[in-house]
């Protein structure tokens, strides 16, 4: 008998006002986005999306859409 892990109160946020075919975008973002030191994917990408001041569907979208190809890492100064 195994429990179900309890609901992750960030994704509940991070679906509250879209459309169900938007909620099923998001979880396919989602998919490949990590929690890096964040509890869980959908906090990282709460939190990002209100840094940028960004709509977090909208920063998904963007974030998958960005040309890997021709990016620079830029190191940091300092």
């Amino acid at each position: 008998m195994y429990d179900e892990p309890p609901p992750d109160p960030f994704l509940a946020q991070l679906c509250e006002g879209y459309t169900e075919a938007e909620v099923v975008e998001i979880q396919r973002y989602m998919a490949e986005w990590d929690a890096s030191t964040y509890i869980s994917v959908a906090q990282s990408i709460l939190d990002h999306a209100n840094r940028k001041e960004f709509d977090p569907l909208k920063y998904l979208r963007k974030a998958y859409n960005f040309n890997k190809k021709r990016a620079v890492r830029i190191p940091k100064i300092g």
